[in-house]
């Protein structure tokens, strides 16, 4: 019975040790499948590694390759259009130089004429006062034959000639005006002249009304205190700037302007008329007085220059100097015998055109002389 029990341990011991061995065998070749595999993936690892360092590698040196063509390229469009500008400007440079060359040909020609004109025109110089000394020679030398053959002084025969010139002068205009008035005696004549008058009138009518320049303006005491607030500098400003006086009446509601300036007048009228209408321009005015009737004054001297050329334009006439324009214009604001002397301008110019037409006279050369008849009034209140 033992001897089956050490038998059967002997058999155990001995199955355990093959299997043991059996075991670190198969544990051998699984390590060295184990190591073997892991050597592979390395390889296989490294193996990318390098192909994927190449690739990278490569494109580094691909995109380098392509900068630096880039660089390259560009480094090259630039040369080339530096090179471009170059030959421009060189070729530019060798046109003006060829430019200043001409010019400095044309210079030197022009040089020449002008030495060769200088040269003749001082030769003629010396020609003429030559020839100007020559006729100063003649000259004295043909007065003093001309005295000795008068027997008198140069003087003397001038002064001789000059008042038997005058005197025929005079019986010439003593016959003429005595001829004028003979003619101007004869009926027909003056018949004549009716009937160009008649006709004239009959063309041209022109209704007007008749006006009367107000020197009296009643304002209110509102307003006659506001022109002499602050020591009267609004009332101060438009006399100075209207040249006419502003009278203010013992109620003190009311002024006067005196004064001939027709235009001063009716820019102070205008001025009053504006405060009255519009007093928001009252602080305008008090503001700075001198600036606001300055003002006033520069509004109507626009106004009579546009009626100083309405009256030209009217009549088909060309324009005067400015001044004789704003004379014409001013006439707008002077009355005689309650007439308004532009209009009284303005339709004698169409009569007087009228009755030069009739005549076969230069008819806007009678406007004209007709428009200008009345322009002193417009300067009297200067005078």
């Amino acid at each position: 019975m033992w001897i089956a029990v050490l038998a059967g341990l002997a058999v155990g011991l001995i199955a355990a040790a093959l299997a043991r061995r059996a075991a670190q065998a198969e544990a051998a070749r699984v390590a060295r499948r184990a190591i073997d595999e892991a050597t592979a993936e390395s390889a296989a690892l490294i193996e990318a590694a390098r192909l994927e360092a190449a690739a990278r590698g490569r494109a580094m040196e691909t995109a380098a390759r392509a900068e630096v063509l880039e660089v390259r390229t560009a480094a090259d469009e630039s040369l080339g259009r530096t090179e471009t500008a170059v030959e421009r400007r060189h070729d530019a440079l060798a046109q003006a130089e060829a430019e200043i060359g001409t010019l400095d040909d044309t210079l030197e020609q022009r040089d020449t004429q002008v030495a060769t004109g200088q040269r003749e025109l001082q030769s003629r110089r010396d020609r003429a006062q030559g020839l100007e000394r020559d006729a100063e020679h003649k000259r004295h030398g043909a007065r003093s034959e001309l005295e000795t053959r008068a027997g008198m002084r140069a003087g003397e025969l001038v002064a001789q000639l000059t008042h038997a010139w005058l005197d025929e002068a005079r019986a010439r205009a003593a016959a003429a005006v005595r001829a004028i008035d003979a003619t101007a005696a004869d009926p027909a004549h003056d018949r004549e002249a009716r009937r160009v008058m008649e006709i004239s009138a009959a063309r041209y009518q022109h209704h007007y009304l008749t006006e009367r320049s107000a020197s009296n303006l009643r304002v209110g005491a509102d307003l006659v205190a506001a022109l002499l607030d602050s020591g009267g500098a609004l009332h101060g400003a438009l006399e100075r700037a209207a040249g006419v006086q502003l009278q203010v009446n013992d109620d003190r509601d009311a002024i006067r302007l005196d004064g001939l300036d027709g235009v001063g007048k009716e820019m102070v009228r205008r001025a009053i008329n504006k405060l009255i209408k519009k007093p928001e321009s009252l602080d305008e005015a008090r503001k700075d007085p001198e600036a606001w009737a300055a003002k006033c004054r520069d509004h109507i001297q626009q106004e009579i220059r546009a009626l100083g050329k309405r009256a030209f334009q009217t009549l088909g006439i060309p324009k005067s100097h400015p001044e004789i324009v704003e004379l014409v214009g001013a006439l707008n604001f002077r009355t005689s015998y309650t007439q308004n002397q532009w209009w009284h301008a303005v339709e004698a110019s169409y009569l007087a055109g009228m009755m030069a037409a009739e005549l076969g006279l230069d008819e806007k050369l009678a406007r004209r002389a007709t428009l200008m008849h009345d322009i002193g009034k417009a300067l009297t209140h200067k005078i």
